[in-house]
C-alpha cells in the first residue's frame, strides 16, 4: 500500500523493512505515471512502507536537498539510507535496487531531515 506522510504514521516494522521515500510533484506527468507503478509495487512488497512525498506539499521532507529530478528516491533500512537519487521511471529499476541493497550496504550521506522522526508524529 502506498502511504501518504499527512495521514499515514510510520509504524515499526520488522527489522528485513525498508523505508522507501518517493520524491515527486503532482504536476509532474512522469511522477503521476510512476505513482500507479510505484503503488502496484507496494502492494506487491507489503513488507516494506512506500511514501509517496509531493514535494510542493511536504516541502519539509527534502530540507536543504535539491530535487532536480524525478522521481527521487530515498531507500533506508533501519534508519541507515542505502539509496538515495534519482531513477528511471521504469519501476523494475526501483525493485532491482530493492533487490540488491541490504543492511550491509554503504550509507550514503544526505542533506535530508531525519524522515523516521517526521513519520513518527
Amino acid at each position: 500500500m502506498l502511504l501518504y506522510p499527512n495521514k499515514d504514521k510510520l509504524l515499526n516494522k520488522e527489522k528485513d523493512c525498508y523505508l522507501i521515500l518517493c520524491f515527486c510533484a503532482d504536476w509532474c506527468n512522469t511522477c503521476r505515471q510512476y505513482k500507479q507503478k510505484l503503488s502496484i509495487l507496494s502492494d506487491q512488497l507489503k513488507r516494506h512502507m512506500f511514501y509517496w512525498i509531493d514535494i510542493e506539499d511536504n516541502y519539509e521532507f527534502i530540507g536543504d536537498e535539491d530535487i532536480i529530478n524525478f522521481p527521487t528516491l530515498l531507500v533506508q533500512i533501519d534508519k541507515k539510507t542505502v539509496f538515495y537519487g534519482n531513477i528511471d521511471s521504469n519501476i523494475d529499476h526501483l525493485s532491482m535496487v530493492i533487490k540488491t541493497i541490504s543492511i550491509d550496504s554503504n550509507h550514503i550521506k544526505t542533506k535530508l531531515p531525519n524522515v523516521w522522526k517526521m513519520l513518527e508524529l
